[in-house]
């Protein structure tokens, strides 16, 4: 698949957003995160629910892109 500068750019950002996240969430689970006030926790918390909207965003992102692509490919493979 032949992607643009930015699409490259676009799944970068979704690869280091979803290592971000899952570390976030995995945080939730450890002895320091009880150590936290209780409106921390919930800032964090908000922060994670926040961080999945954008993460579903460059998902949708990605998905029209690639989806593009392989139309416009199908289209230059058909025969003329």
């Amino acid at each position: 698949m032949n992607l643009t500068p930015h699409e490259r750019r676009v799944i970068d950002e979704h690869q280091d957003l979803t290592e971000k996240l899952n570390k976030l969430r995995a945080f939730f689970d450890t002895p320091t995160f009880s150590l936290f006030t209780e409106a921390e926790q919930m800032r964090m918390r908000a922060q994670a629910v926040f961080m999945d909207g954008y993460q579903n965003m460059l998902r949708e992102r990605i998905s029209a892109f690639t989806t593009a692509q392989a139309t416009r490919q199908g289209e230059d493979e058909s025969p003329t």
